[in-house]
Order: C-alpha cells, then structure tokens, then sequence
C-alpha cells in the first residue's frame, strides 16, 4: 500500500514541475555559447536561470539598457524645454534693451547721481517684486507661451518708431 501511495505523489509532482516551467531549447552560435557558459561558472549560477532572467528582462523592458535609455530620453525632453525656455528669455532681453535704449536719454552729469539713488531703490523694488513671484510659483516663460505680444515686424517698428504723444506718468517724470 505504500508504493500505491508514493507513486501517485511523484505523479502530482512531475505534473506541477511540467505546468510551472517548460524547457526551451535555444540554438547559439559556438562563441556566444562559450561565453554563456564561462558567465554562469564566474557567477556560480545555472544557465537555466540566468537565462530565465534575461528573457524576463527583455520581455518585461526593465534591462539597465531601456531603462538608461528611458533616463535618456526624459533629460532630453528637459534639456529641450531649457533651451527653449533660455531662447524665449535672450530674446525677451533683447527686446527689453533695445526698448530701453530707444526710450532713455542720456542724462546731464548734474542729474546722475540722483539717477543712481533713484535707480538703486527700483532695482531693490524689482527684486523683492521678482522673489514674491518666484515664490509664489509663477514663471514668465509661462505667460510668453499663453499669448502672444506681436509680431516681430510691429515689435520692430515700436522700437524704431516709438510714439511720441504720450506723456511720461508722474512717477516716471520724478527722479
């Protein structure tokens, strides 16, 4: 009765270890073999399992290759938004320069350094202005991509052709 028992339970489990795995018979060329081999001796593992594990790698897309490849791509798409954030900006200063120098006189020496204390308090103003946006969250480059100024012949024309019927605000006029 004990053999009866035994060889029903060596069925069971002949049958579980055919359903969990399957053996595959790959064909390698001789080198790639070798080499095959020689890993699985260095790494002290069978081939069966490293084999295992780089077919799951592979089919599963989680190799250090796609991966790195992944990383790649992602700071590739934020270098690209750098850049263009950086291109908006250069121009952006530009326009502001170029603006600036076709509205501003030149001043007589007796006025400068008033100009300068004048000019020290804006810039503090413009700072502490531009650290409560920054803190905030809100981002310039995300108000130049939601509208558009002009077009670059207009912006071209305020700049060479400014009007000239406008009056300076009072804030403007005082030094």
């Amino acid at each position: 009765m004990s053999n009866e028992l035994a060889t029903p339970k060596r069925a069971v489990k002949k049958a579980v270890k055919k359903t969990a795995k399957v053996m595959v018979h790959p064909y390698l060329p001789m080198d790639l073999r070798k080499r095959f081999k020689t890993y699985a001796v260095q790494k002290g593992t069978s081939e069966s399992a490293i084999a295992e594990t780089a077919i799951a790698e592979y089919l599963d897309g989680t190799s250090d290759k796609v991966l790195l490849m992944k990383r790649l791509n992602k700071q590739t798409r934020q270098l690209n938004r750098l850049q263009r954030d950086l291109d908006a900006f250069s121009e952006a200063f530009g326009v502001f320069v170029r603006t600036w120098l076709a509205h501003t006189p030149a001043l007589p020496e007796a006025e400068k350094k008033m100009a300068r204390r004048h000019a020290l308090l804006r810039f503090k103003e413009f700072t502490e202005h531009t650290a409560d946006l920054v803190g905030s969250g809100n981002r310039f480059i995300d108000d130049l991509t939601r509208e558009q100024l002009g077009a670059e012949d207009e912006l071209r024309s305020a700049v060479a052709n400014p009007p000239t019927d406008v009056e300076p605000s009072s804030e403007e006029a005082a030094p």
